[in-house]
């Protein structure tokens, strides 16, 4: 793409979900490149210390502006983004595993967001966070918007798909202008992410030495996605113009295209730890291979990802070498 970052993309950006991986990551370079950018958070006291550096780097980087509530509150969100004006909100909050806390916090507070942004005609675009788990098992062949399950195995898959259904209903209202983009991220992993994920999680076992818990027989097919990736897929996305009279709700598949199983991934751990890992095979109840289809992504913005998975995880293994020890 010939034209500058900053030409194309919204001047002002509400973020949700700022201090989290990637809210953490699209929010340092909005700033960084001279926008003005807004970012909430529920920041908590027993918060993680990746989290808690995270919010405090967000309070200092000149050109954020970060402010502590709970999406939640409907009344806070719409308060902010009629005082923020922003012309673009990205919903970045992370999902959760558990079933009550993903519907009474996660799918509540995008409904708080949704329902404020389309009550405010500043707001051009909204995007929000999903992931491939609103697919079903697809194994290596890889998977289109199109291909989506209305009924997902996977409980976070479920819900991601009723946001979309949400938003949709209100993309379609006549009397809103609102564009809103579901933006499905495959595995996104890198430097800061949580010990929670499966990468992380690996990462981190490996380089304390303990064993590392290889969920099913590591044969699941992954198709992972490098954090400066999947940045600069969203803000590519955030330059989409949308022509008059087309659908007002869309969703765009962002990952590597390319497919790796766990056990092919955990050797790229053991290559960068230079030793090898002790494994311990872990049951997983529900398990699906699922890569990402990224032409219509790659049409759209140009979009082609750029960090190999080998490069990816040495350098998410040196940050766990740094900052745990």
């Amino acid at each position: 793409m010939t034209t500058s970052l900053e030409s194309k993309l919204p001047k002002r950006t509400l973020i949700i979900g700022a201090a989290g991986f990637l809210g953490y990551a699209v929010g340092k370079k909005l700033a960084e490149s001279g926008l003005i950018t807004l970012g909430i958070d529920r920041r908590k006291e027993d918060d993680s210390k990746t989290r808690t550096r995270c919010f405090n780097e967000l309070l200092l980087t000149p050109g954020f502006f970060l402010l502590r509530g709970d999406p939640g509150d409907f009344a806070f969100v719409s308060e902010t983004i009629r005082n923020r004006s922003p012309e673009c909100v990205l919903y970045l909050d992370g999902p959760s595993e558990n079933r009550r806390v993903a519907v009474s916090s996660g799918l509540a507070g995008f409904s708080n967001v949704l329902e404020a942004c389309a009550a405010n005609p500043k707001v051009k675009k909204l995007f929000f966070r999903t992931s491939d788990a609103v697919y079903g098992d697809h194994g290596s062949t890889p998977v289109r918007e199109e291909d989506a399950d209305d009924g997902p195995a996977e409980s976070i898959g479920a819900i991601e798909r009723a946001t979309e259904v949400l938003a949709q209903s209100v993309a379609r209202d006549p009397g809103s202008r609102l564009s809103v983009t579901s933006l499905r991220i495959f595995n996104p992993y890198g430097p800061g992410e949580s010990d929670e994920s499966l990468i992380g999680s690996l990462c981190a076992a490996q380089e304390s030495g303990r064993p590392v818990k290889i969920p099913g027989a590591g044969d699941t097919i992954l198709d992972c996605t490098y954090v400066d990736d999947v940045v600069d897929a969203v803000l590519l996305a955030m330059r989409i113009g949308r022509p008059e009279g087309s659908p007002r709700f869309d969703a765009l598949n962002i990952g590597s295209g390319r497919g790796t199983t766990v056990l092919e991934i955990l050797s790229e751990i053991e290559s960068a730890s230079g030793r090898t890992a002790v494994k311990t095979f872990v049951p997983q109840p529900f398990a699906a291979s699922r890569v990402a289809d990224i032409s219509r992504i790659r049409r759209l913005t140009g979009f082609s990802p750029k960090v190999p998975l080998d490069e990816g995880i040495r350098k998410t293994f040196e940050w766990h070498q740094t900052h745990r020890a």
